[in-house]
C-alpha cells in the first residue's frame, strides 16, 4: 500500500461515546398501521407486504415499516401533467412553515429533529421541436435530521422530509426513525487506527501510486441508521468521511465512507472475546 496516495484532515481524538439501542415497538403492526391510516385520512385497510404494510385509496397512500414504526404518506394533487405548467412553489421560509404545519397536523414532529436543508425536486422534459430540456422545480423538500446524545445521525433510516408542491400544498411526508435508549458507553478508536482502516479499504486496492490520489475532506462522529425496513439491534457510532478519488480515467469521483468508531467484540478460535476494528463501508 502506497500511503502517499492518501490525504487526510485532522482526525478526532479518542473520546467517550454513548451506545444506543432501538426501543421495542409495542402493539401489533396491523393495528398500528390502521391507526396511522385513519390519522392520515387514508380510507383503506393496510395490506401486508412483508416488511411494510400499505394502505392506498384514490387520494393517497400510506406505508408503515414494521421493523421501525417508520411511516411515509404520499398524495398527488389533481393536475393533468407536471410538464403542462410550472408549479407555484413557496420560498424556503414559506416551505418550512408549510412543512412544519403538516408535520404537527400528523403528529410527526420530534424533539430530536431539526431542519437541516431545503432542496428542490426537479422535473426535466423536452417538447417536440425543442433543442434543449426544460427543467422545473416541482416540489420544495424540507429535510430534517436527528441528533441524540449530542451526535448526529447518518444513513437512510433517520430523517424527516416534507415535500411542498404547488401553492404550498404538502404532497409527501415521511418520518424514518427508531426511538432509542442509551445502553452503554465506549471509547472511539485512535486517529492512527482510523486512517489505517481507510487506507486498507478494498475499494482503493486497484489504484496505482503516482497516478491516483485519494483525498478525505472532513470527518464527523455520529450514529448510522439502516434503512427503515431493516432490523437494527444497535446504533453503532461511526466516523463519516467525505472524500474524492482522482484517476487518469476519472478526474473526480466523490464518495462517502463510514467507519465504525468503536471496536466490536469478536470470538477467536479459543472462544475468547477480543476487540477488533471493522472495515469501512
Amino acid at each position: 500500500m502506497n500511503y502517499e496516495m492518501f490525504t487526510f484532515p485532522k482526525m478526532p481524538a479518542q473520546q467517550p461515546v454513548c451506545l444506543l439501542r432501538p426501543r421495542s415497538i409495542e402493539g401489533a403492526p396491523s393495528e398500528l398501521a390502521s391507526k396511522l391510516a385513519e390519522r392520515f385520512g387514508v380510507r383503506a385497510r393496510p395490506q401486508d407486504m412483508g416488511a411494510r404494510l400499505i394502505a392506498r385509496d384514490d387520494q393517497a397512500s400510506l406505508e408503515y415499516f414494521v421493523a421501525t414504526g417508520s411511516v411515509r404518506w404520499n398524495t398527488r394533487p389533481g393536475q393533468k401533467s407536471e410538464s403542462e405548467f410550472q408549479p407555484r412553489l413557496p420560498d424556503e421560509k414559506g416551505a418550512v412553515e408549510c412543512a412544519m404545519a403538516k408535520l404537527r397536523e400528523f403528529d410527526l414532529m420530534h424533539a430530536s429533529a431539526a431542519v437541516h436543508s431545503v432542496t428542490d425536486l426537479e422535473y426535466s422534459f423536452r417538447k417536440a421541436g425543442d433543442k434543449e430540456d426544460t427543467t422545473w422545480p416541482i416540489a420544495r423538500q424540507v429535510n430534517m435530521r436527528f441528533k441524540e446524545s449530542g451526535l448526529p445521525f447518518f444513513g437512510p433510516g433517520a430523517k424527516i422530509q416534507a415535500s411542498v408542491g404547488d401553492g404550498g400544498n404538502v404532497e409527501e411526508v415521511l418520518r424514518f426513525w427508531r426511538e432509542v435508549d442509551v445502553s452503554g458507553e465506549a471509547t472511539t478508536i485512535s486517529p492512527d487506527y482510523l486512517t489505517d482502516i481507510l487506507m486498507r479499504d478494498k475499494s482503493f486496492a486497484q489504484l496505482r501510486p503516482g497516478e491516483a490520489t485519494v483525498e478525505f475532506h472532513d470527518c464527523q462522529l455520529g450514529f448510522y441508521a439502516l434503512p427503515p425496513r431493516e432490523v437494527q439491534g444497535m446504533f453503532v457510532p461511526v466516523f463519516a468521511l467525505s472524500g474524492t478519488v482522482s484517476t487518469p480515467a476519472l478526474p473526480r469521483y466523490d464518495f462517502m465512507r463510514y467507519v465504525p468508531a468503536v471496536s466490536v467484540a469478536a470470538k477467536n478460535r479459543a472462544g475468547m472475546v477480543t476487540l477488533r476494528a471493522v472495515p469501512a463501508f
